[in-house]
């Protein structure tokens, strides 16, 4: 669903699926790589499995 767009990621899982593909996700469509460094290192994506931990 995120692929197609019909769901946005959280803005951590869209900039992680950025550092890993290359595709900006809408959510941080508009963003400048120096915005996008600066929320990676205030909102880090956490995998869930470890997020429960």
């Amino acid at each position: 669903m995120i692929a197609n767009e019909k769901r946005d990621p959280p803005r951590s899982l869209a900039i992680h699926i950025f550092r890993r593909t290359g595709w900006k996700p809408a959510v941080i469509s508009g963003l400048t790589d120096a915005q996008i460094d600066v929320l990676e290192q205030v909102e880090p994506w956490t995998p869930r499995q470890d997020a429960a931990a």
